[in-house]
């Protein structure tokens, strides 16, 4: 872009030359003109100044965002691990493997149960064993 506007710059330079054959008309338009071009290009130069503040404070305050999502992350990861033990914790103990004692012939044995069952056969006498999973631990 400033390579485009210098080449124009030369063009009309080079244009007043060759149609002003007055030199003291020249002289002055050559004047005036340098004080025009040298106005816009420090206009743009604060311009541009400006913007590249900007654009710096932009990526400061991008970088924050990032550390502070790194940090949000790492929050929302030791969240989710705790939330999946208390999960465990929770519903994971509903299956798991007892001791059982027959009442009918006091055979002791190891079963795979889950709370959700009401009842098991004995391995040894067959008969039916209702399973009570209130809170008494004497029973």
């Amino acid at each position: 872009m400033i390579k485009e506007i210098g080449n124009e710059m030369k063009s009309y330079i080079n244009d007043l030359k060759d149609n002003i054959k007055n030199k003291e008309e020249l002289n002055y338009l050559l004047e005036r003109t340098e004080k025009l071009f040298d106005n816009i290009f420090n206009e743009l130069n604060k311009y541009a100044d400006e913007e590249e503040k900007k654009l710096k404070e932009l990526k400061t305050k991008q970088k924050k965002q990032e550390k502070r999502m790194d940090e949000i992350e790492t929050k929302m990861e030791y969240l989710d691990e705790n939330i999946d033990n208390i999960y465990k914790d929770i519903y994971e103990e509903d299956e798991g493997e007892f001791k059982i004692n027959c009442p009918y012939c006091n055979f002791e044995f190891s079963a795979d149960i889950d709370i959700h069952q009401d009842e098991i056969y004995c391995p040894e006498c067959n008969n039916v064993i209702e399973l009570d999973w209130s809170d008494d631990t004497d029973n």
